[in-house]
């Protein structure tokens, strides 16, 4: 018997979550589900970023990571928008590790809804993708819920060298994680409460060796963190409100320098947002967010640093209207206005980015559905368009294809906005370093981008699926670091990191199949390429470090005793980083990785306790690099989650 929903994964969610996303647009999303979590035991929101289809990961260091999600080149640094529950933040042009500073339980997750096309989403034109993780809302009464995740590797992991002389050191464990959650849920309202730690798990320290000023290593970072989430409704209004307090023992990467630095970091969010719907199918709403990063020199007897704060403020109000034809068919209307406000407290700096937009989707007929968004981004006494138009058909029961066409053009401000400042303006008390140099014309020229995405689906009998997904991007005068050859005495001899701007073309292609075989029984299998090429030689030594193919295949089968079994295979086509030893500039090649990790759980009382066992690179071949900024071989890790609902039950409405 054919199954024919899977709960777990699924490029299109379950009815439930298919309710909640923001925009439930075939074909260009994809979903991952609590239950995916559940039995891949996931500890932490970085390793979430590993299951991501349509997306490979380059480096600068052979340390941080970055995503280059469909096929857009992030250019030395992260450009993909993330979101919680659809509101903006912003953690410092976020990679594989401040992601953590989110301080979200991954038991506390709903999906993370992860878009693949350029679109609006609540007053943000995301232009290269985004990531949008959603928190749980569907308990009842008082609620109690933990996790715990811990590992080690089987044996020595041995070296795995990097650069010559450079050998990294035995790691002897994982990295320990838990969480608490204590929540209150109504069908009107809820309040949830979390505490979150995460001991520093398997870095190379002596990848992070080459990159700090002194002498001095820290072997492990810590990171804990404090989150508060409530929503409820009254009457036609809906607020919603969050709140996070996250303190974190860090590496500060400057790229500028070549160096990374021992912090301490800190990071304050707070979010509140209130729709108002009206009779006659209108509503309006507006959203506000404010997200503070700060970063501290935690080091004792060493040069003392300046604490400096990055903060983003973000303001959205929009109003809409739908207006319907008949049956299954409708008009709908959008109109609003965006104000993000970027301030920099040791350069008493500010950027503010205004952003009005307007946007049309209609059925012209049962099959067919388009949409058209536009937004005008007013900057540095600049405007620049933002264009997306999509049209989508459905063919017939089996059938149908989606085509999402974009423009979007930015300066350089806008582009890498505080990236930019972080480089340039902080200074420390008793080294003065030159800031980054740029020609003029960079911040004047603009930067243009065209995008399309075709996507094409086959549908038979819903348990077997196939997804074809192919697109062109092309970017003109796009801005991107060089190196400087005296990065080996940077310190004495002045140092300044060079910019300059090319083209670049894309061509992406990918393929999914996913099955539902049995009831208790799926695969799936994802395959995505991406080749990004530049008549720009420097520019194309930069594009020339990221990886081009990606092979992900997924199963899973329900064992009887409440035992289920999961198993996914990765591989990554070859990747490099630049680095400069001794004035003269090397690629240093990172090879394909080729991993595969099992996961068994096992459901306890009533459902309640949740335990899972996971055998990561069984196959035990030497990573040369993880995201997660893993270097070891193969390696053991459990994982239990416990969840108590309605406690008491006396305390429960009907």
């Amino acid at each position: 018997m054919a199954q024919t929903d899977s709960v777990m994964y699924k490029k299109q969610p379950i009815s439930t979550v298919l309710s909640a996303s923001l925009q439930p647009v075939k074909g260009e999303k994809q979903y991952i589900t609590s239950e995916l979590i559940r039995t891949q035991g996931i500890g932490r929101l970085s390793e979430l970023l590993l299951w991501i289809d349509k997306t490979t990961y380059s480096t600068i260091n052979g340390d941080r990571f970055y995503l280059n999600i469909a096929g857009t080149s992030t250019q030395q640094h992260q450009n993909v928008m993330l979101m919680v529950n659809g509101q903006k933040v912003e953690l410092e042009r976020w990679d594989a590790l401040n992601i953590n500073l989110l301080g979200i339980s991954v038991i506390d997750i709903a999906y993370v809804e992860i878009f693949n096309t350029p679109q609006i989403i609540n007053g943000q034109f995301c232009g290269f993708g985004a990531i949008n993780i959603v928190t749980r809302n569907d308990f009842k009464g008082f609620t109690y819920r933990a996790t715990a995740n811990n590992g080690n590797p089987i044996n020595d992991p041995g070296a795995a060298k990097y650069i010559a002389g450079y050998s990294s050191p035995n790691i002897d464990k994982t990295g320990f994680v838990y969480s608490h959650s204590l929540g209150y849920y109504t069908n009107k309202f809820h309040i949830n409460t979390s505490f979150n730690f995460q001991d520093w798990y398997a870095r190379d320290t002596m990848i992070t060796a080459r990159y700090l000023m002194y002498p001095k290593i820290a072997n492990k970072n810590t990171l804990m963190s404090f989150r508060a989430e409530g929503a409820g409704q009254y009457k036609k209004i809906y607020i919603q409100a969050s709140a996070a307090y996250t303190t974190q023992d860090e590496f500060l990467f400057r790229n500028f320098m070549g160096s990374e630095q021992p912090f301490k970091t800190g990071y304050l969010e707070g979010t509140l947002s209130l729709t108002r719907t009206f009779t006659n199918n209108r509503y309006a709403k507006i959203n506000t967010t404010i997200n503070q990063h700060t970063f501290n020199n935690w080091l004792q007897n060493s040069t003392t640093f300046n604490e400096y704060k990055y903060l983003t403020n973000t303001l959205n109000a929009e109003v809409g209207k739908t207006k319907l034809l008949g049956s299954n068919l409708y008009k709908r209307y959008s109109l609003g206005y965006t104000l993000n406000y970027y301030s920099y407290s040791t350069s008493k700096g500010f950027i503010a980015q205004h952003q009005p937009y307007v946007g049309l989707k209609r059925n012209l007929n049962k099959k067919t559905t388009q949409q058209l968004d536009v937004m005008l981004n007013i900057m540095d006494y600049t405007i620049n368009p933002n264009v997306v138009f999509s049209h989508q058909k459905n063919n017939n029961i089996i059938s149908s294809w989606h085509f999402v066409g974009a423009y979007q053009q930015t300066r350089l401000s806008q582009f890498l906005n505080q990236t930019w400042y972080h480089y340039g303006v902080n200074r420390y008390s008793s080294i003065n370093n030159p800031t980054i140099t740029y020609p003029s014309n960079l911040n004047s020229t603009p930067t243009h981008k065209l995008s399309g995405d075709y996507f094409y689906k086959l549908n038979f009998g819903s348990n077997f699926r196939i997804t074809m997904h192919g697109g062109l991007r092309y970017t003109q005068n796009v801005v991107y670091l060089i190196p400087n050859a005296n990065t080996v005495s940077f310190l004495y001899n002045g140092y300044q990191t060079r910019a300059a701007h090319g083209n670049v073309f894309g061509k992406i292609w990918g393929a999914n199949i996913h099955y539902d075989v049995l009831t208790n029984f799926w695969f799936d299998i994802d395959y995505y390429s991406a080749n990004n090429t530049s008549n720009q030689k420097e520019l194309q030594q930069v594009l020339s470090t990221e990886a081009k193919r990606k092979l992900l295949i997924s199963a899973y089968y329900k064992l009887p005793a409440r035992f289920d079994v999961a198993l996914r295979t990765q591989t990554l086509s070859k990747t490099a980083w630049q680095n400069y030893e001794n004035g003269v500039l090397q690629t240093v090649n990172i090879p394909s990785i080729f991993t595969t990790d099992v996961s068994i759980n096992k459901k306890m009382w009533g459902e309640r306790i949740n335990i899972n066992a996971t055998l990561k690179n069984i196959f035990n071949q030497k990573e040369w690099y993880r995201p997660l900024g893993a270097n070891f071989a193969t390696r053991f890790m459990v994982t239990a989650q416990i969840k108590f609902d309605q406690l008491p039950k006396k305390l429960m409405k009907p």
